[in-house]
């Protein structure tokens, strides 16, 4: 889930910001590199605001099964876990 939700904004996040540069900035020309940097810096950060909470669930999930018995809070997903 984790990866899904990360990638997918990151992914998503860059070929927007990218055509919108192409688009009003670099017409019919190369997008630099420096530029390109820029953007996947920008992206990563977007998917890693997405991507956090499915991280935190996934932790809460496995740090649950660590717990004695009477302390588990016995989550029954992804969903459960995010409250």
């Amino acid at each position: 889930l984790r990866q899904a939700t990360y990638t997918t904004a990151r992914m998503g996040a860059f070929n927007a910001a990218k055509e919108k540069v192409q688009d009003n900035y670099y017409q019919g020309t190369a997008i630099p590199t420096p530029v390109l940097a820029v953007l996947g810096f920008l992206a990563g950060g977007a998917g890693a605001v997405v991507g956090t909470p499915a991280d935190l669930a996934l932790v809460r999930m496995q740090a649950d099964g660590m717990l004695p018995a009477h302390q588990r809070r016995n989550y029954t997903g992804v969903t459960d876990a995010m409250r």
